[in-house]
């Protein structure tokens, strides 16, 4: 990690750990020791928020990571659902910014978004899964404006390995490649 972090600096790159914090969580939840934790018995993708143990295991994840980054300014907790999570990510861990996938809130009213101060809590990180995101209506009506309403910033990311689904062994180079550009 060390190595990563010094080309990443030598590079003028940041490295922005993720950690995903209520949804995707097949990594630790698929385990069976970590299965009382599931929302849903049956599926291992979603964390109970309910389950006190929940925010012991997400807080013990997230503060390895701090361990593991020392020097990061910002953290990526997944998707807006972690609103907690982020503000505890802030301010007891000391991250300066924390992000979030926008899709989870990307048709949210801007009032809404504001009553919630989203805008102080997450920065949005924007993506899609298609090979061309920039084809008209591909994100929610009026998105962008809403967002400039409620978020002094935004980001914009790519698409990953996983975006075809989580079993993907091999990465389409050619596709991710489209994403990008677009």
């Amino acid at each position: 990690m060390q190595i990563l972090e010094q080309l990443a600096f030598i590079n003028n790159l940041e490295v922005i750990p993720l950690v995903q914090t209520f949804g995707h969580m097949e990594f630790v939840l698929k385990h069976a020791e970590y299965s009382v934790y599931r929302e849903d018995i049956m599926n291992h993708d979603t964390i109970c928020p309910s389950n006190e143990g929940s925010w012991h295991l997400i807080t013990k994840m997230l503060t390895q990571v701090r361990i593991m980054h020392p020097n990061a300014k910002r953290i990526h907790i997944g998707a807006d659902e972690a609103y907690t999570i982020a503000k505890y990510a802030k301010k007891t861990l000391g991250f300066t910014e924390v992000l979030a996938w926008n899709d989870m809130f990307g048709d949210i009213d801007v009032n809404l978004l504001n009553e919630y101060k989203m805008g102080e809590l997450v920065v949005p990180v924007i993506w899609g899964y298609a090979v061309n995101v920039t084809k008209p209506d591909y994100f929610p009506k009026d998105m962008f404006e809403r967002y400039s309403q409620a978020f002094p910033k935004m980001i914009f990311a790519s698409a990953f390995k996983g975006a075809n689904g989580q079993n993907e062994f091999f990465c389409y180079i050619r596709r991710y490649l489209a994403n990008q550009q677009s």
